[in-house]
């Protein structure tokens, strides 16, 4: 009869710590939490610092502040879906953010039409192919995601190496 007490005192302890332990907790989760945001203050400066590479001061210079608020949805989402590259034309045919953001997602659906024949093509190829497939479709959603964010904040993204060899509106 004594055994079983003293294993009933024995889970008793390891609940009482296991409670104390619990207590415990929010003072760790406060601790990692303040980390954590000075890691995210760090990403975003880091996120900006990549934008800013790729951020054409001159054709940002002819924005107007009301012109990127009243656009700047509609632009975002068109560089992710970028078959949608005239909508922003729609939305203000006089507007030069409307316009180097139109030349910008042309140059974008364009490059990966390309960019998806290519891969087509070397996706013949049973690993090699299905390998380079999933990185250039990684890379594209990247960069048109880093397009939408800088076109969501009012910078001028140019895209890399083909950013200047469209320019219809």
């Amino acid at each position: 009869a004594s055994l079983p007490q003293s294993a009933s005192l024995k889970n008793r302890l390891i609940r009482r710590n296991k409670l104390r332990s619990i207590k415990n907790a929010p003072l760790c989760v406060k601790r990692k939490g303040a980390e954590n945001k000075k890691i995210i203050k760090k990403e975003v400066k880091t996120m900006d610092g990549i934008l800013e590479n790729f951020n054409d001061k001159s054709a940002e210079s002819t924005f107007t502040s009301s012109d990127v608020e009243s656009n700047k949805i509609i632009v975002a989402v068109c560089c992710i879906v970028s078959i949608l590259f005239f909508l922003p034309l729609l939305m203000d045919k006089n507007s030069p953010y409307c316009k180097f953001y139109a030349n910008q997602i042309l140059t974008l659906f364009a490059c990966l039409l390309v960019l998806g024949i290519v891969c087509a093509i070397i996706g013949l190829i049973p690993v090699i192919g299905a390998i380079i497939g999933t990185v250039a479709g990684i890379a594209a959603l990247a960069v048109a995601i880093l397009m939408a964010i800088g076109a969501f904040k009012g910078k001028a993204i140019r895209l890399p190496f083909v950013g200047n060899l469209i320019s219809i509106f």
